[in-house]
């Protein structure tokens, strides 16, 4: 979830945001949960030698994830979908090195054949808490995609 930081300026300036990827859902992961199971498992001598798969608790479209920054920021973001040339330009222009921006280009290719859509019971198996949900995301972030 934390990567979408990457576009804050786009979302503050221009009240939008930019991906090749259509309409696929991804299960988007709050890197807080990532650092609770990362801490659990190894802490905790029951995971030793266990593989979690960890996800958010949702799978949701950009334009989802556009819906819901909006309601947190109280602003109107839109989520625009452009083609993999384009989304490399964009990247570029807001200061992501080129090693980076082509890893995004890559992972989206992946995002939009869905294969980041499952969503994965990782966090809960490990932590014993539900993961982390978009929507608080956008909340607890919500000043640093304001203006």
């Amino acid at each position: 979830m934390q990567g979408l930081l990457g576009f804050r300026e786009t979302i503050m300036q221009e009240g939008q945001f930019y991906g090749a990827v259509g309409d696929a859902k991804i299960s988007l992961i709050d890197i807080r949960d990532i650092a609770a199971a990362a801490g659990e498992a190894l802490t905790q001598p029951e995971h030793e030698g266990k593989t979690y798969n960890l996800t958010g608790p949702e799978s949701l479209t950009h334009q989802q994830l556009a819906e819901k920054l909006s309601t947190a920021t109280n602003h109107h973001i839109q989520f625009i979908d452009i083609t993999p040339d384009l989304f490399r330009e964009a990247l570029l222009q807001v200061g992501f090195p080129h090693w980076q921006a082509e890893g995004l280009i890559e992972d989206y290719a992946h995002y939009k054949l869905g294969e980041a859509a499952a969503v994965h019971t990782g966090v809960t198996e490990v932590t014993g808490k539900t993961p982390i949900n978009f929507e608080r995301f956008a909340k607890d972030y919500a000043f640093l995609f304001s203006a």
